[in-house]
């Protein structure tokens, strides 16, 4: 008894040394409070007016898992029967009517829940999120619905989290890869040079065919990135007409491949893209030389660049593919149409 009254004296004589909770509320001396108050040794001798200025307080210094603590001390210290008694109403599935409880209970669960969604919003990675937390505020969110407390906050709110995590999952590369084919058409460009007259004679051989491969890369929610390719299987022709009366003519396989870097941003739910490329294209064509001497076929490198802008409309993990492109430095073009599937 004796170290009771002397545990008290004690507690009574340190909190005697600090102005009041209210006058430092009034101030806006947050932190000054918290640091003062916030022990078992205080707490326990507060109001429940004062305790909720501690809470308030800790709100303010945005110190939402403190002031989680609080308010379940709170709850348990003065609505105990009625918060087990809600519980136990959600857990059997029983009708619950708010007004069968105070008011004040429903604010300590509307703040508790506040505070669950402070605590995720302020999350920027999707492994720093606990899971517990998520839990939490998942069981407050089916708390407040059934109590019907300000049921336009809560659902406000609830969107707000949900969306919020959603970003965080969508935030997240994973590896994924697809099989395609395309039907395409490629140019392949050559010089008939006259020796005589050192007249030069554009040829542009149009290939179409098919290309038949996939890609590799990384995808997130908002860009994929990957690394694209396939293999060429066609033929084409090329006519040309020289001086005075030379026809060139020619039509023959092709084969090579298509390969290269890709970037894309997606557009929509179904996560179809569109995006840029700066593939290479390598054709085997071998164009024989004119018939009269005077004339001769010079060919360029089988190797050429080019930058395309390509989309993938998608219907769940399947897709159309479209891409059309330009060789840098010459006026001829690439353009394809064709399916894949995507695996993740």
């Amino acid at each position: 008894m004796i170290k009771f009254i002397l545990f008290f004296f004690v507690s009574f004589s340190a909190l005697a040394q600090h102005a009041p909770v209210e006058r430092l509320f009034k101030n806006k001396e947050y932190g000054k409070i918290v640091n003062t108050y916030m022990s078992k040794q205080y707490l326990a001798q507060m109001s429940k007016r004062e305790l909720l200025l501690v809470s308030h307080s800790l709100k303010e210094l945005k110190q939402y898992k403190k002031n989680n603590v609080l308010i379940q001390y709170i709850l348990k210290k003065y609505h105990l029967k009625e918060h087990k008694e809600i519980l136990r109403k959600i857990r059997k599935k029983e009708t619950i009517d708010s007004d069968d409880y105070s008011k004040s209970i429903n604010i300590l669960y509307w703040q508790l829940y506040e505070n669950f969604a402070y605590i995720i919003l302020k999350v920027d990675k999707i492994d720093k999120l606990k899971k517990k937390d998520v839990a939490d505020f998942k069981r407050l969110h089916g708390l407040l619905s059934e109590l019907e407390f300000r049921e336009g906050s809560v659902e406000k709110t609830n969107n707000r989290v949900q969306t919020h995590i959603q970003y965080l999952e969508d935030k997240v590369y994973h590896f994924t890869w697809s099989l395609s084919l395309q039907y395409v058409s490629w140019q392949y460009d050559a010089t008939m040079h006259r020796t005589s007259t050192g007249k030069n004679t554009g040829l542009i051989l149009t290939n179409k065919g098919y290309c038949v491969g996939g890609d590799a890369g990384i995808q997130n929610g908002f860009y994929h990135f990957m690394v694209d390719g396939c293999a060429l299987i066609g033929s084409g022709g090329v006519s040309a007409y020289g001086d005075p009366n030379v026809v060139y003519e020619q039509n023959l396989p092709a084969k090579g491949f298509k390969i290269g870097p890709s970037a894309s941003m997606i557009v929509s739910s179904s996560k179809s893209r569109i995006g840029i490329g700066l593939p290479i294209i390598y054709t085997s064509q071998k164009l024989t030389q004119p018939g009269d001497t005077d004339y001769k076929v010079e060919e360029k490198s089988p190797i050429s660049a080019l930058a395309t802008i390509y989309s993938r409309w998608q219907f769940g993990d399947w897709y159309l593919r479209t891409e059309f492109g330009q060789y840098f430095g010459s006026q001829e073009s690439f353009w394809g149409f064709g399916f894949g599937k995507q695996f993740n």
